[in-house]
């Protein structure tokens, strides 16, 4: 299972950084394959953008947070044959701005696995760089 993990500064407090982040409707509008969210804080569906429909061979990912506690979270997207997971880890800093560790594995689990994880271990990188361009252009205008 392709993964990554990073650590970036928010120049934003914590509060702020969570109630986008802990969030599954909020969550998914941070992905550059998602073109809009239905539902709520706990539950979401997230329905691709059409070249990734056709690429993926999903309309959409259903997604819902299995761990919420403290400045904790862990949370899970799913499709037939798709499997994204993550966990962020929110510290709050003196400068009223938040350290977040965040970690993602996507994971292909059907009849074009192999090829398709080979893919998504070498993009994995920019998806994770494209989703913290998404979360700093939503927290814009946010300082401590």
């Amino acid at each position: 299972m392709p993964e990554i993990t990073r650590n970036l500064r928010i120049p934003c407090p914590l509060e702020r950084v969570k109630e986008v982040l802990f969030s599954a409707r909020s969550l998914g509008t941070l992905f550059h394959t998602i073109e809009r969210t239905e539902g709520s804080q706990d539950q979401a569906a997230w329905y691709l953008k059409t070249a990734f429909r056709v690429t993926l061979g999903t309309p959409l990912l259903r997604c819902s947070f299995e761990n919420r506690v403290g400045n904790r979270a862990e949370w899970r997207a799913t499709a037939q044959y798709l499997e994204w997971r993550g966990r962020f880890h929110l510290v709050p800093l003196e400068d009223k701005a938040t350290e977040l560790e965040v970690r993602l594995k996507i994971e292909d689990t059907g009849p074009l696995a192999v090829p398709h994880n080979a893919l998504i271990g070498v993009q994995i990188g920019n998806v994770l760089s494209m989703f913290e361009r998404n979360l700093m252009k939503t927290l814009e205008g946010c300082r401590g």
